[in-house]
């Protein structure tokens, strides 16, 4: 139960950061919306659509790395965010962008709504593969498939306000919906398929649930070193870790063992 209710709060935050990070990105690019609009050709319309995605998916990233900092650490991490999700969520969403786009303008004829809802979802599982590489022990299956169901519910939402809301107020709720579900998923496809994980109860009553895998879990009072920030103890005091289906914990301070799943 403590670990289903943290693992709901985890889901929430990183919602609610995809959702401000895609509505952030997508009001940068507003200004520029009509080069997009007035594309005459194909290779317009996936130029000015990569361009528009790629702020968007950096901006997702940048608010998704946000959330998974606030989330473990307790407090902002501005400008790790920028540095780990930034520069990859802008080339990832700028690929993604650009392929989504190519195969609409190759193949829709403008009427098929469901073609517009599996290019956001290949959009998102490409953002969600690049993610995998920065939250530890996401993985790239589940990174993948979560931001690809995540873009899909995303998605369908963003066609719904592209019809009830005006042209910019559609864009800035579609994007948000697409930022909020990817980040939801995300969490949704490492809950539901890990094989180990790790609940943190703090002093304040908070939790806080870490995926053990194949990358370390550490602990300890250096905050380049240590993913979990412990005051006065040693730089790299403990780490847990998934080997050969064990669970491994190393405490430096103590000792070590391993037990079995």
């Amino acid at each position: 139960m403590k670990r289903n209710l943290s693992a709901l709060k985890k889901a929430l935050q990183f919602g609610i950061s995809g959702a401000v990070g895609g509505f952030a990105g997508n009001l940068i690019t507003e200004p520029f919306m009509h080069h997009l609009n007035d594309s005459t050709s194909v290779f317009d319309s996936v130029l000015s659509t990569s361009r528009w995605f790629g702020l968007v998916g950096g901006g997702i990233a940048t608010a998704i790395m946000f959330g998974y900092y606030y989330y473990i650490k307790g407090k902002p991490q501005i400008k790790q965010s920028f540095k780990n999700g930034g520069l990859f969520g802008v080339i990832s969403g700028a690929i993604s962008g650009a392929i989504a786009e190519g195969i609409f303008s190759g193949i829709g004829d403008g009427e098929n709504e469901i073609l517009p809802v599996i290019c956001w979802g290949i959009a998102g599982g490409l953002l969600g593969l690049g993610l995998s590489k920065r939250i530890p022990n996401l993985g790239m299956l589940r990174g993948a498939g979560g931001g690809g169901v995540g873009g899909v519910l995303g998605g369908c939402l963003f066609i719904l306000f592209a019809y009830t809301l005006s042209g910019t107020a559609g864009r800035l709720a579609g994007c948000a919906a697409i930022g909020f579900w990817i980040g939801i998923m995300l969490v949704v496809a490492e809950t539901l398929f890990n094989k180990a994980w790790l609940v943190i109860s703090y002093d304040t009553g908070t939790n806080r649930t870490l995926t053990i895998g194949a990358e370390p879990i550490t602990f300890g009072s250096d905050e380049n070193k240590s993913i979990i920030y412990i005051p006065h103890v040693s730089p790299l005091a403990m780490r847990f870790q998934l080997e050969a289906g064990q669970i491994v914990k190393e405490n430096r301070q103590l000792y070590s063992y391993s037990g079995k799943l």
